[in-house]
């Protein structure tokens, strides 16, 4: 069984609540993890960017990094 996507969110992200919009639109299943209350989780990612997704795969973890790149992995 595959973990859904995680996104990476703030509060205050006007593109990270254009990508949930998007993808409410498009059936996409995700996870939401706000940023500001998992510090320790993006710290240790390297996370720096919002919106960024998690894309879990069998021998690692992608990070799309920003709407552009997400909507893509989204669409293909």
């Amino acid at each position: 069984m595959s973990k859904l996507p995680q996104l990476i969110t703030t509060k205050s992200c006007p593109k990270c609540k254009l990508i949930k919009e998007y993808m409410v639109q498009k059936d996409f299943a995700y996870e939401v993890i706000e940023a500001e209350k998992n510090m320790k989780l993006c710290r240790n990612l390297g996370i720096m960017i919002a919106p960024t997704m998690l894309v879990y795969h069998q021998d690692r973890i992608e990070q799309l990094i920003g709407f552009e790149a997400i909507q893509k992995f989204i669409d293909k």
